[in-house]
């Protein structure tokens, strides 16, 4: 058996086994395309017969390429998922199949593998010729980052300059800006950005009372973006409020009952947090029973943090009435003619305002004078003997008290009696030889007799009684007079 590769111009002998044959043949000897072999076998009895074999003779390697389809983010990222297309040529044999990360590619391939991936890829041609090995390096980020407004909690009460803050995340490419909108995504702020948090400072006062809607954007490294908005409700202006007392009102705004209290507080926006009354929390109206004139202090806070003006309010209490005491006369004293009753009227809260004396249940009068207090009593206006004198005093808040009582007894009878000396046993030459007696009789007035005062040549003696006995021992001259207990002398001996 023999080959020829030059159209029969000269033959190879070939190896010959059994029924089989074989021959090394270089195609590299020839040139690329269509070439015909011819095979002649020869028998023992010199027949031969010859056949043709016609083959591609293809030594030169496939060529191959890639392309990637997507949307190209920033820094080399693909924003969304990347087709990656194998194309591969021969002129010779043709592509017999593409290889793409160690697999048969027969379609394009989506990348969907988040962040920096390598690829490797190369054809082969029907001869069995491999093309170089291409390979690629493509970055892909579709995940948009992630932004949260977390200082704040969505509607809460703002006031003045606040702090905005968050944290964000990006788990490819990396967070690279964060921004934040106050006019609805119509213009953006950059935000101070630290590791995975941010922040930015607002002075709401720039922006009315209400609620207010903020926007911060993130965006990574490969250009993705993300958003999202908080309302926090901005209020700059402080709460009003304000008080009502109720209770017994008096004279001159002195309350004679305790005083019920109650504050009042309005806040248009975020609300009432809050009331102080006198450095303390106020929940429920407070009972004030403090005597005397007392200045308390009041406040409110809405939900914002603003505080009202600091109020005040006076409150004058004085539940307790006032006391009375008379000075003089003493009580069941005798009098005659103009007489001055006199005392003192207390009260350790408003204060006296007027004292006032009653006679036997007549009208009242005014006194002169507080608290110590004098009344002119003509007595001659009055019968004779005792009379009963009352006492009462107002305070400035109108407490009236309850009276106090004094008896006095008026004598305004000229005294009318006489006074006798009596001897009951006369001598010789009007020497009288018992002790003298010595009495008042007939009337003495309503008072009757106080004293009686006996002198003898100068000597005065005096008794608190109507009689005396008198010894005198010797002749001399005896004077006498009587005194009623009003002190009124009236009648000599």
């Amino acid at each position: 058996v023999q080959v020829s590769s030059d159209g029969g111009t000269s033959w190879n002998t070939v190896t010959l086994s059994g029924g089989t044959w074989s021959y090394s043949i270089n195609t590299a000897s020839f040139p690329d395309g269509s070439k015909t072999f011819q095979i002649r076998s020869t028998d023992n009895a010199g027949n031969q017969s010859t056949v043709s074999h016609t083959l591609v003779v293809d030594n030169t390697l496939p060529t191959s390429s890639h392309s990637i389809a997507g949307t190209m983010g920033n820094n080399g990222y693909y924003v969304t998922a990347p087709v990656v297309t194998i194309s591969a040529t021969d002129a010779t044999s043709g592509v017999a199949s593409r290889t793409f990360d160690g697999a048969n590619y027969t379609a394009p391939v989506t990348i969907s593998t988040q962040g920096t991936t390598s690829h490797t890829y190369f054809a082969t041609d029907a001869a069995g010729n491999n093309s170089t090995t291409g390979s690629f390096t493509i970055k892909v980020d579709t995940v948009a980052p992630s932004a949260a407004i977390s200082s704040h909690t969505s509607n809460q009460p703002v006031r003045g300059t606040i702090s905005l803050g968050g944290s964000v995340s990006d788990a490819t490419s990396g967070v690279s800006l964060v921004e934040v909108s106050t006019d609805s995504g119509a213009t953006w702020s950059a935000t101070t950005l630290a590791g995975g948090t941010w922040s930015y400072s607002i002075n709401t006062t720039s922006f009315p009372d209400g609620s207010k809607t903020f926007q911060v954007r993130s965006t990574d490294s490969a250009g993705n973006q993300s958003s999202s908005s908080l309302s926090l409700l901005i209020d700059n202006t402080p709460p009003t409020i304000t008080h009502a007392l109720s209770g017994t009102l008096g004279s001159n705004d002195w309350y004679t009952s305790t005083v019920t209290l109650t504050l009042t507080a309005t806040d248009a926006t975020s609300g009432i947090a809050s009331r102080t009354f006198n450095g303390a929390n106020y929940t429920t109206p407070i009972t004030l029973s403090t005597e005397g004139t007392t200045t308390y202090t009041y406040s409110t806070t809405d939900a914002a943090g603003n505080v009202s003006a600091t109020q005040t309010v006076t409150v004058k209490i004085d539940t307790v009435l006032p006391v009375t005491l008379f000075s003089s006369p003493t009580g069941n004293a005798w009098v005659n003619g103009m007489v001055t009753l006199s005392g003192v009227s207390a009260d350790s809260s408003s204060g006296v305002a007027q004292a006032q004396i009653s006679v036997d249940g007549g009208a009242w009068q005014n006194a002169t004078g507080t608290p110590t207090w004098t009344y002119s009593l003509n007595t001659a206006t009055l019968s004779e003997g005792a009379h009963t004198i009352r006492a009462r005093a107002t305070d400035n808040a109108g407490n009236l008290e309850s009276t106090a009582t004094l008896v006095i007894n008026v004598d305004n009878t000229t005294p009318g009696a006489s006074v006798t000396a009596d001897c009951p046993s006369m001598g010789n030459d009007n020497w009288c030889k018992t002790p003298l007696n010595i009495a008042v009789s007939g009337g003495a007035g309503g008072s009757g007799v106080g004293s009686l005062t006996y002198s003898y040549n100068g000597n005065a003696t005096t008794v608190n009684k109507s009689s005396a006995n008198f010894v005198a021992g010797t002749s001399g001259t005896v004077s006498v007079y009587a005194t009623n207990n009003l002190n009124v002398t009236w009648v000599h001996l």
